[in-house]
């Protein structure tokens, strides 16, 4: 596969790395990746949109691609993990992604009774947890498991730190 960069694509995160680097806010960045959001969707089935566009806003402002890149991540791990919850009610097995945690820190989920997950312990950092209103994050969930939360960073026990844990649906 041969990919280009997306001159409109450029010449777009580069207006806006100006803008930011000039004391601009992120709002207008953030679009930017609720708008590339359906490619991040696709990846997996056509990855070529969603290449070329990390590529397109990478070659024209690596700051404004640090930011896109999070949230395209994400959203790309929920469209992956509602498509493995599909294979799983017709029988088939999808691997997923292994997500970087901090050496030091230890994020624990435990269902309860009713299938409500709990999660304590900390995460070592959220990419723009401040802009963002959900991130999605690991925690261990046994020996040796791990698995994926979407979180809502509004929820008060998520946003502090000494509270020992949030809730994850």
């Amino acid at each position: 596969m041969s990919l280009r960069p997306d001159p409109g694509l450029v010449d777009r995160a580069r207006t806006l790395g100006a803008a930011v680097a000039v004391g601009g806010d992120l709002g207008e960045v953030l679009a930017l990746a609720r708008e590339l959001s359906p490619t991040a969707q696709r990846l997996g089935s056509d990855s070529a949109p969603y290449l070329t566009a990390l590529l397109s806003v990478g070659a024209g402002d690596l700051t404004v691609a640090r930011v896109v890149e999070p949230h395209l991540d994400a959203v790309a791990i929920l469209a992956q993990s509602a498509a493995a919850q599909d294979e799983r009610r017709r029988g088939r097995r999808r691997v997923g992604r292994v997500r970087r945690r901090g050496a030091s820190h230890h994020l624990a989920g435990t269902p309860d009774e009713h299938g409500t997950w709990t999660l304590t312990g900390r995460k070592p950092w959220c990419s723009l947890a401040s802009e963002v209103s959900h991130a999605v994050i690991t925690a261990h969930t046994g020996p040796g498991t791990r698995r994926a939360f979407a979180v809502d960073l509004g929820h008060r026990a998520s946003r502090t730190p000494s509270s020992g844990g949030s809730r994850a649906g």
